[in-house]
């Protein structure tokens, strides 16, 4: 009797909440690192949080330096995950 209004209160209650989801993004600039998540959101650097995924890393090996992975580049396609209510965002991994 009452479980569609229970329903509609928990639904608006979680969607308020904006639990912690992914989404895709396409970087737009390095620096200031720009991605833009949808038409209309462009997130600045202020609220990205870089993995060990997308940063660049080099080693040396017999006096040669060798890059293991690229960091991100303008038009490279990530996976994010959105956290704390949408105010930050993780960038996990290129989309290859």
């Amino acid at each position: 009797m009452f479980l569609p209004q229970i329903q509609d209160i928990i639904t608006n209650r979680l969607e308020t909440m904006k639990l912690t989801d992914y989404t895709h993004g396409e970087v737009t600039s390095i620096s200031p690192l720009r991605i833009k998540i949808d038409q209309k959101l462009e997130l600045p650097e202020s609220v990205i949080i870089l993995t060990s995924n997308v940063i660049e890393k080099k080693i040396t090996v017999d006096s040669q330096e060798i890059t293991i992975n690229e960091g991100l580049q303008i038009n490279d396609k990530v996976i994010l995950l959105r956290v704390e209510k949408g105010q930050k965002f993780i960038v996990l991994s290129k989309v290859v």
